[in-house]
C-alpha cells in the first residue's frame, strides 16, 4: 500500500513538472529591457489610439531619430481638458466683474450713506456710463432724487396754494 501511494505521489510531481516544461516551451514571454532605440518604419504615418479626445501639437520624430529616456516624443492638448480650462476662465471673469460692480456698489452707498451728494448732476456728470447705472445704489440715489423732487414740488404747490389761500382771505 506505501509502494501505491508514493507510486501515485511521484507520478503526480512528474506529469505537474512536465506540464510546467510544456508551458514554459509553448508559452510567448515577453522580456523587456530599458534602453535606447531607433526608430525605423515604412511610412511617416504613426496611428495612436487615445481614450480621451485631443490633437497632437507638436510630433519630433523622423525616421532613423534616435530616442533616449527622457525625450519628449510629442506633445497632445486634451479637448476635456481644454474646455474645462475655457469653462473656468470664463468663471473667473464673471466673478471679477462681479467683485468690480460690487465693489463700485459700496463706494456708491457709502458716498449716499454720508451724504456727500447733494445735487443730481454732481452724481450724473460723475457716473454717466452704462455700468454704473445698473448698480443698485444708483437705481436707490434715482429715487432718492426723484422723491426729492417730489418733495419739492409738493412744498411748491403747498406755498402756492398759502399764497392763494393768503389772497382769498385779503379779499374778504
Amino acid at each position: 500500500m506505501n509502494n501505491n501511494l508514493l507510486s501515485r505521489k511521484m507520478l503526480a510531481v512528474f506529469m505537474t513538472v512536465a506540464a510546467l516544461i510544456v508551458y514554459i516551451c509553448v508559452a510567448k514571454i515577453d522580456i523587456v529591457s530599458p534602453g535606447t532605440g531607433v526608430i525605423t518604419g515604412a511610412s511617416d504615418k504613426l496611428v495612436i489610439v487615445s481614450p480621451d479626445s485631443g490633437f497632437i501639437n507638436k510630433f519630433d520624430l523622423r525616421t532613423g531619430s534616435n530616442v533616449n529616456i527622457g525625450d519628449i516624443l510629442f506633445s497632445y492638448t486634451n479637448l476635456d481638458v481644454f474646455h474645462q480650462e475655457k469653462t473656468l476662465n470664463e468663471l473667473v471673469l464673471f466673478a471679477d466683474r462681479r467683485i468690480v460692480s460690487l465693489e463700485e456698489d459700496q463706494r456708491l452707498l457709502k458716498i449716499l450713506l454720508a451724504g456727500e451728494i447733494s445735487e443730481e448732476s454732481e452724481f450724473s456728470t460723475e457716473n454717466k456710463d452704462f455700468f454704473s447705472q445698473e448698480l443698485s445704489a444708483y437705481k436707490l440715489l434715482n429715487e432718492y432724487f426723484s422723491l426729492r423732487n417730489e418733495e419739492k414740488n409738493l412744498k411748491l404747490r403747498e406755498e402756492k396754494m398759502i399764497e392763494e389761500k393768503n389772497d382769498l382771505h385779503d379779499r374778504l
